[in-house]
């Protein structure tokens, strides 16, 4: 199984961040 490093972690919450706020508009 992977372990996630904090850079990935880092990257995945950003990326969803924009993701959420693209459906709020």
């Amino acid at each position: 199984m992977h372990v996630w490093g904090f850079h990935e972690a880092k990257d995945y919450v950003k990326a969803r961040l924009s993701y959420v706020r693209r459906m709020a508009e």
